[in-house]
């Protein structure tokens, strides 16, 4: 049977790179696709370049983002999932582009396995030096697929390199609009994996994901508080998102990670209220004081670490779970 595949792309101020995206797409093997594109609201030429490509071939799909819906790549991401309609998905990204094989193998795995997904593998590379660099770390060798090993980021892949069956997905696990820059993707398959983890690692190098000055993630990295506080963000959503279900290894993991980061940045008040109704009811009373006490003297003089270092001992070094 000749399944149709899903690949959702969002875009904002890609025209000079989108190309080489859309020409990898239009060069698979496997035909039978439809690449669902969402403009984030570009002011470049992203517009004109893809409705071009949309007279030439009726598989491309061409849609702006719903002015009701939150500015950002999840949004985009979202709406394009409900928009499609292939029985199997792939999310992409813009500024990367897909080896002809790319659907065809990961898709052969998918009919032929009793998997919910399948996890290719990619190669870097820097601007637009198109020479192949390195393939990205990934540790699957060491580490199986679990909830918890993803979480703790003991294993990690990229956003193209996963295809999944739609109904896994469907009604179950949406990308966080909230989340705007670090971590989006991180959220979205702490979720999954929560929900499944019955997937496949294929050893194909199918995608070749640029590294490039204006990424989101690159421009982050140069600011480490601002990276700390967008991390803290990702983990306090995720903790929200599942909610309920979430399961003690992995609440603890997250809380701790926020507490860390927390003690050298100043996270919003959201968070940090957060944190300490977590100390309280997790941890001890002392824990909980110096914490509060610390955040006031670091956000007042921006001293205090002293008591930084006598939390750490009375929570961190002597939590039961760590």
């Amino acid at each position: 049977m000749d399944y149709l595949v899903s690949i959702i792309i969002p875009t904002y101020n890609r025209a000079h790179l989108i190309s080489e995206t859309l020409n990898s797409i239009i060069s698979q093997t496997y035909t039978n696709w439809e690449c669902i594109m969402v403009d984030d609201g570009s002011t470049d030429n992203t517009n004109r370049l893809i409705k071009n490509y949309c007279k030439k071939d009726h598989r491309f799909k061409y849609y702006t983002r719903p002015a009701s819906m939150q500015k950002g790549a999840n949004s985009c991401r979202n709406f394009g999932f409900n928009v499609s309609k292939g029985n199997y998905v792939n999310w992409f990204d813009s500024d990367d582009f897909m080896f002809p094989d790319f659907i065809k193998i990961k898709l052969d795995k998918l009919k032929n396995g009793h998997f919910d997904f399948v996890i290719s593998k990619s190669i870097l590379f820097e601007n637009n030096n198109l020479a192949i660099n390195k393939v990205y770390n990934y540790t699957f060798d060491k580490f199986a697929i679990s909830h918890f090993n993803f979480v703790s980021h003991k294993i990690n892949w990229l956003t193209p390199d996963l295809m999944i069956k739609r109904h896994i997905v469907d009604n179950k696990v949406f990308f966080n609009e909230k989340l705007k820059t670090t971590a989006q993707e991180y959220n979205f398959f702490c979720k999954l994996t929560a929900h499944t983890t019955n997937g496949l690692v294929i050893d194909n190098v199918l995608t070749g994901y640029r590294q490039h000055n204006d990424s989101i993630e690159s421009n982050l990295e140069l600011n480490k508080k601002l990276h700390s506080i967008e991390l803290s963000k990702a983990y306090y959503y995720t903790i929200l998102d599942l909610g309920e279900t979430i399961k003690n290894d992995v609440s603890v993991y997250l809380h701790e990670s926020i507490i860390r980061r927390s003690l050298d940045v100043k996270l919003p008040l959201k968070i940090t209220t957060k944190m300490l109704s977590f100390l309280l009811k997790e941890a001890n009373l002392m824990a909980f004081l110096t914490y509060f006490i610390f955040q006031i003297l670091k956000s007042m003089t921006n001293r205090g670490y002293f008591i930084r270092k006598y939390f750490l001992k009375q929570y961190i070094f002597q939590t039961k779970w760590l």
